[in-house]
């Protein structure tokens, strides 16, 4: 018998940091960070929610296939502060102001190592792609019209 793809998603970078963890189609566990530190839209790194997520499915995290980022640091960078910098020199001065929190960005794959220990792969997916997959392989269909409404991605901001 086949062994299943073990998926750890991650979201952190911004507010609700959370974890899940999926098995071939099922989602195992899902946890927010939030609910560890009491801390209302926790901004942490969800180092809590993902050792509960292994410890409710009772999965090593050797035993993790892929940790999935749902958040594309590198597509950010480009289209957020260097297409903006080429487009205005207004916006060039962002690179400057902003630079910690681009390194902090670029550098996610080596925080998730370092607070994790996770040596295997680590891939990055775009954020809103990553709330339409999540409704869309647990369900059990293979076609399907799904939409997400979310406030903000890498980029695409709330429009109101």
């Amino acid at each position: 018998m086949q062994k299943e793809y073990a998926t750890l998603g991650l979201n952190f970078g911004e507010h609700d940091t959370a974890a899940a963890l999926m098995v071939g189609d099922r989602i195992l566990a899902a946890c927010e960070e939030e609910r560890y530190t009491r801390d209302k839209h926790s901004r942490e790194f969800p180092i809590n929610a993902i050792q509960d997520c292994l410890a409710l499915a009772n999965i090593e995290l050797e035993m993790i296939d892929e940790v999935a980022f749902g958040f594309d640091p590198v597509y950010h960078i480009q289209e957020a502060y260097l297409r903006g910098a080429i487009d205005s020199s207004n916006r060039l001065s962002a690179l400057i102001t902003d630079r910690e929190k681009i390194a902090e960005k670029f550098n996610s794959e080596d925080l998730i190592r370092k607070k994790t220990g996770f040596s295997g792969k680590i891939s990055f997916y775009r954020h809103h792609e990553c709330h339409l997959a999540s409704a869309l392989y647990p369900s059990g269909f293979t076609d399907a019209i799904i939409a997400s409404y979310d406030g903000l991605g890498e980029i695409e901001k709330r429009l109101m």
